[in-house]
């Protein structure tokens, strides 16, 4: 891996305050005082003008305007002994506004002029405080009351900041926290004094030539990963920050607050973009000024960049996490991927492998010395990968070798045939075997539950005891041709391990003379990503919950089996590479809810990555539904029959109940995925692909039922965890184009007869091939297969028997209980959301938020647009900001949070019903929309169409189109 390292400084500091200071009598030819002319005490009354310099333009988590947006401004004026002076005020936003502030962007940027000021003549020191109220490095909200407590600069100076959580590396509101000081522009005063910002205060006529010049306290580190010709497969995974600063001074010194603590992100795998094959991420934090070590305790010199990731080893040659050459709490990121490479040693080969980088923040390869992140700046780290070289030299040579990488790690695998790629449910593949392979059969089954399980025929590698290895996964059939896939049981058949092959192929006869080249053919049974019990002792000493084993195999690493190859391990254990014939690689289950905080009943929904079906058909008959259900589930609630829209398991075993597999499935391998081929079946049928007989009785019992189809609230829920999801419903990481409205391609099916259109988020529908046998162009074209976790099968026929939610609700609070931490937005916001997509970091909900009491009441004759309530004035916020329910600051919602009050309940969301006396009934009026936009349609950030409810529905509005609308306003609480 090459690295290389762009910093990219904001111009001018990236926001500037100009200070003209005049009099009515002044003219800007006039000659300036110098220090001796100056009398000071003097009353004067002065204005100032500022405005935003311009910024270079990368990909940030806030947009544009958000990174200019100044909301408040603290200024402190001192005298010539650093006492605070008459002048010094706090301007909020309302004031700002009254002098005509506008905020800009990168294209005009904010300005703006404050008149009247109040203050004396003589030498002063100007400072000046950006952003004082609703940022997120203020983590008790005490920062304005520090401010208004301040009487000399040192006192100023002293005040630090603290991130509002810790690991936060999100800005969700426009409220970056920017500080500074007056620059003169007099080539008199020295750069020292400038830095104090020493300013000379005229008794009459003249102008002060200088900026306030105002800098975030944050820096933006933006990772673009750029690819080479090699890869032909390439997977981000995850990416972690680790070690960020929680404190920071307010005003800029040299060093680091010395009481600062440091905390971790936690594993990323969302906020990830890809364009033209560059895969870019980003965030924010404050400053590391942490220094470089050039000699390190053992004599070893800081000469290369290299260098920057060498750790101390312990006594068997691992590392120890301590580093060389930089001091402790030095900032770095590690990035996690998979890869597949082109094998250049074996054309008709693929060589795989499971990468991790880690790279320090500061500078390059011509700056190999400095370990530094600055506040304001913007800092690019351009990574490029063009093969895994590095990884295999460590491995075959050894850490100190010319081009070895310590700061890359991983496995490495070459595969000569073929690599395949398996989903955590029930798979069956075919395999052809000679005698003359099997004879020197060797194998080694990868888990993260076990030790590698290493296997050879030959005694020619370091065996593992058979029960020390995760082995049970993979079984054996016999089959009789490459085509028919063999049943699991049949006639009291069990199936074999691979350890067993051999001596089943001798019993066959294989191993005569005339036969060893003979192709004997088996199918490979590869388990579900599911355990009932501990695989090994060694599982079973950290698996202690012995109710809840999910918990331990959930959002984990592949497990693989590598047959025929000979593996080679580097010296501290972190690499390892081989060479395959074949390789099976499987993923495990992906779910969003959390594995050390579960919910009152210890349950929780899993889902597979890949639709392998195809599209699907609704497909149902009047014979074939359930007793009093109607076409199709078309409004979301079960008014018209008995589809569930919270237990896709109800809905579906209801459907196949007291029905044989041979009614579903045939014996030949599915060309889609490796599973059998469905026969021509309705949707809600089609999961049962993913599940297996397993007692070979051939009928269809309740408890081989494992995978089924969701109903809509369980898919719709894939949406609020999709951030940690490594397979959503909709990747917006990849497809940033090309996306329209009713673009049913991204349209998934549900077992109650609905569709969730997962590029608008959780946007659902009825479709028009809800009726029988409709296959209208506007039918979902895709469907995902969810399995329970923690929640037996026992009387799961019964409708309320169904996974709880990932949140817990008491009175108006939603706390986020069991949700992994990738979904929940880390930092508490005082102040209304910067205006996002719907697959923006900012549409996530804090870990609690209380609901407002009432709704605030728009009803204005046929209805508003959404602009009217939402965007009401230059800092875009909603008339929640005129809510004071308990005295408390409140906001708009996003659309994640809307999905939440209305899977909750529908009525959290719509305000009222009338009575419509055309249809004799009540009809739903006020309804709730959110703060949040589509991230397709209109480039223009103005013309955006934003999320609500339409009847009783989640959906997209259209632009500038009146609805009868209202807010549920909202506020993050901890």
């Amino acid at each position: 891996m090459k690295k290389q390292n762009n910093i990219f400084a904001y111009a001018k500091q990236t926001f500037s305050l100009i200070l003209a200071i005049l009099f009515c009598t002044a003219c800007t030819d006039e000659t300036y005082q110098d220090e001796n002319q100056v009398e000071e005490g003097i009353p004067v009354e002065v204005d100032f003008q500022f405005n935003t310099s311009e910024m270079q333009k990368v990909n940030t988590r806030l947009s544009d305007a958000g990174e200019f947006q100044v909301n408040d401004l603290y200024l402190f004026i001192f005298n010539s002994q650093g006492e605070k002076k008459q002048g010094s005020h706090y301007y909020n936003s309302d004031a700002l506004t009254g002098f005509g502030h506008t905020n800009g962007d990168q294209s005009s940027p904010t300005k703006g002029t404050i008149t009247g000021i109040q203050t004396t003549s003589g030498k002063s020191y100007i400072y000046g405080i950006a952003n004082v109220e609703g940022n997120e490095l203020d983590k008790k909200g005490e920062l304005k009351a520090k401010l208004d407590r301040v009487n000399s600069v040192n006192e100023l100076k002293a005040i630090f900041t603290t991130l509002n959580n810790d690991g936060n590396i999100n800005r969700e509101t426009p409220r970056l926290l920017m500080s500074g000081t007056f620059e003169s522009a007099d080539n008199t005063i020295t750069n020292e004094a400038k830095a104090e910002g020493t300013c000379y205060i005229p008794v009459r006529g003249g102008a002060i030539n200088g900026t306030l010049r105002l800098c975030r306290l944050d820096s933006h580190i933006q990772f673009k990963i750029n690819l080479g010709d090699k890869i032909e497969k390439f997977e981000l995974t995850s990416w972690q920050v680790y070690n960020i600063p929680t404190s920071s001074y307010l005003i800029a010194h040299t060093d680091n607050y010395p009481e600062t603590t440091y905390s971790n992100s936690g594993e990323q795998n969302s906020g990830i973009t890809i364009d033209n094959n560059v895969y870019s991420f980003g965030f924010y934090m404050q400053e590391n000024l942490k220094e470089a070590i050039t000699q390190d305790r053992e004599g070893n010199v800081l000469s290369k960049y290299t260098d920057r990731e060498k750790e101390y080893k312990n006594e068997n040659g691992g590392n120890t996490g301590e580093y060389r050459h930089v001091e402790e709490n030095a900032t770095y990121v590690e990035i996690k991927a998979k890869m597949n490479i082109t094998n250049a040693s074996n054309p008709d080969g693929i060589r795989t492998a499971d990468v991790k980088y880690i790279i320090h923040l500061g500078g390059g390869a011509n700056d190999i010395e400095n370990f530094k992140s600055k506040r304001n700046k913007k800092y690019t780290y351009n990574v490029t990968i063009n093969d895994v070289e590095s990884i295999i030299v460590e491995v075959q040579g050894g850490e100190d070798e010319e081009g070895a990488n310590p700061g890359v790690e991983g496995d490495v695998v070459d595969a000569k045939t073929i690599v395949y790629s398996l989903d955590a449910h029930y798979n069956c593949i075919n395999l052809g075997f000679t005698y003359e392979e099997i004879k020197e059969l060797s194998f080694i089954i990868q888990s993260p539950f076990a030790d590698d399980a290493i296997y050879s025929e030959t005694g020619k590698l370091p065996g593992t005891e058979k029960d020390a290895g995760d082995y049970k996964w993979i079984k054996l059939q016999r089959t009789t041709d490459a085509q028919t896939l063999a049943k699991y049981r049949e006639k009291g058949t069990t199936p074999i391990y691979l350890y067993d092959l051999k001596k089943d192929m001798e019993s066959r006869g294989a191993d005569l003379g005339y036969n060893q080249k003979k192709t004997y053919y088996y199918t490979i049974f590869i388990d579900e990503y599911y355990y009932d019990t501990p695989p090994t002792d060694k599982a079973a000493k950290k698996w202690t919950d012995k109710s809840h084993y999910w918990k331990y195999f959930v959002n984990k690493e592949n497990r693989k089996l590598l047959l025929f190859l000979s593996p080679q391990y580097s010296a501290d254990k972190e690499s390892s590479y081989s060479e395959a014939k074949y390789m099976f690689t499987q993923r495990s289950i992906q779910t969003y809810y959390s594995t050390t905080d579960l919910n009152d009943d210890g349950n929780a929904l899993g889902m597979e990555h890949v639709n392998e079906t195809g599209a699907p058909s609704w497909k149902l008959t009047s014979s074939n539904r359930p007793y009093g259900d109607q076409d199709s589930n078309t409004f979301g609630h079960d008014t018209y029959g008995s589809w569930s829209v919270d237990n896709g398991f109800y809905n579906t075993y209801s459907y196949i109940k007291n029905s044989t597999w041979d009614s579903y499935i045939t014996y030949t391998a599915d060309a889609k995925g490796y599973t059998y081929t469905m026969k021509d079946i309705a949707a809600i049928a089609e999961c049962l692909s993913r599940n297996r007989d397993e007692n070979g009785n051939g009928t269809i019992d309740m408890d081989e039922v494992k995978w089924y189809l969701p109903a809509s609230a369980q898919l719709m829920s894939m949406f609020l965890g999709a951030k940690s999801l490594p397979s959503p419903l909709f990747d917006d990481s990849s497809i940033t184009s090309g996306v329209t409205g009713d673009d049913t391609r991204y349209h998934y099916i549900t077992s109650d007869g609905l569709k969730i259109w997962s590029e608008e988020g959780c946007s659902f529908s009825g479709f028009l091939g809800g009726t029988e046998g409709n296959t209208n162009f506007y039918s979902p074209q895709q469907l995902r297969c969810v399995r329970n976790l923690g929640l037996t099968n026992a009387n799961a026929d019964q409708k309320a028997k169904t996974v709880s939610p990932a949140y817990t609700k008491s009175n108006n609070n939603f706390r986020m209980s069991y949700m992994t931490p990738q979904n929940i937005r880390p930092g508490k916001v005082e102040a209304e959301l910067e205006r996002h997509d719907n697959f923006s970091d900012t549409n996530r909900p804090y870990k609690a938020f209380q609901m407002a009491n009432s709704f605030v009441d728009q009803r204005e004759g046929s209805g508003v647009v959404w602009k009217s309530i939402f965007d009401i004035d230059t800092y875009h916020n909603s008339k929640c900001k005129n809510y004071t329910e308990g005295g408390y600051k409140w906001r708009a919602p996003n659309q994640r949070e809307l999905m939440i009050m209305f899977l909750n309940d529908k009525t959290n969301v719509i305000h009222s019903y009338d009575y419509d006396y055309y249809s004799g009934g009540y009809k739903y009026t006020d309804r709730s929309f959110s703060r949040t936009h589509w991230r397709f349609g209109d480039t223009d950030i103005n013309k955006k169409r934003h999320f609500g409810i339409d009847g009783e529905v989640l959906f997209l509005d259209s632009y500038n189109s009146s609805y009868k609308m209202t807010i549920r306003c909202v506020r993050d609480i901890d």
